[in-house]
């Protein structure tokens, strides 16, 4: 890339539909990196966007969710090292309780929270693993 100029890659052009697939971006002078997705869910047309991590962590909090009619909330996980990470995902739901996950990360990893947790639940996430790795928590309404 030239400076001071964007770049757009066309993930699905590039690898194909129907993969999950998670990216790590390297350069050798700052740059800023975001995600956006436009979809159609459930007949609704809508998009989000994601800044780019800057680095992996063996901690990440995400304080909102919700998995309500109409909403459909995930946890990506990607692990960039060369090592299987063990990964403990603890739920939180508002009015107290919650519930913990263990899952193990060779590459990446996609989780359902509304098929974990249930229906109707406000909740926040928190993920600790024993290497670090990239989290992610996707809604779609």
């Amino acid at each position: 890339m030239g400076a001071n100029t964007r770049e757009t890659i066309d993930v699905n052009g590039a690898i194909g539909s129907g993969k999950e697939v998670s990216i790590r971006l390297e350069s050798t002078q700052p740059i800023v990196a975001e995600r956006p997705i436009y979809f159609n869910f459930k007949g609704r047309n809508g998009g989000h966007n994601s800044t780019g991590a800057t680095g992996a962590s063996t901690l990440w909090y995400f304080a909102e969710g919700f998995t309500g009619d109409g909403f459909q909330e995930y946890l990506t996980l990607q692990n960039p090292g060369g090592t299987r990470a063990n990964v403990t995902i603890e739920y939180q739901y508002r009015n107290g309780g919650g519930m913990t996950q263990i899952v193990s990360v060779v590459a990446r990893e996609t989780i359902d929270v509304n098929a974990v947790v249930g229906g109707g639940k406000e909740v926040s996430i928190t993920v600790t693993s024993d290497t670090p790795i990239i989290a992610e928590r996707p809604v779609y309404f």
